[in-house]
């Protein structure tokens, strides 16, 4: 009975077998979206303010800047102003800053986005910046030029970093 019941393990190995190599592939067909598309749906979950399709879309700490703008001193214009800087790590957190911001912009700009463009912006914050691929929407407003800037680990996609002003 003993030699039965082994027989019967092992008959059951070949199945077991394929339905792990089985799985593997269908993990291994699984595309990561390019960083224009991962931005797009983030743009898009922040933008309808949808928590349950943002949260797949991030990684926790989010490192969050945000620069407001001031009137210049010579009264011509805007300036940056004061800037605030978080990371972000619970979903409240979250929750809260998606529910403050809106992406204007529909362009999803990769293309000669450096992070040495933004060296005024980002200064002093390489270090939540590099090695990330950089996402610019912008708007512009006369002599103020909104943008929100979006930094996504290259190999997930998620969004790591975000730039808003």
């Amino acid at each position: 009975m003993e030699i039965s019941h082994q027989v019967n393990k092992y008959k059951k190995l070949p199945f077991a077998s394929l339905l792990i190599c089985i799985c593997l592939y269908l993990l291994a067909c699984q595309t990561v979206n390019t960083a224009p598309e991962s931005a797009q749906k983030i743009r898009a979950s922040i933008n309808t303010n949808d928590w349950n399709a943002f949260k797949p879309l991030i990684t926790l700490p989010l490192f969050v800047s945000n620069q407001r703008w001031r009137s210049a001193p010579d009264g011509r214009g805007f300036i940056h102003g004061e800037s605030s800087n978080q990371e972000i790590s619970s979903n409240q957190e979250i929750q809260q800053l998606i529910e403050t911001i809106h992406i204007v912009g529909t362009s999803a700009i990769t293309q000669d986005i450096t992070l040495s463009l933004f060296s005024r912006e980002l200064s002093n914050q390489n270090q939540y910046w590099e090695n990330l691929d950089l996402v610019l929407f912008k708007r512009g407003e006369g002599d103020v030029e909104h943008i929100v800037l979006l930094g996504l680990d290259k190999k997930t996609k998620q969004l790591r970093s975000i730039y808003i002003n």
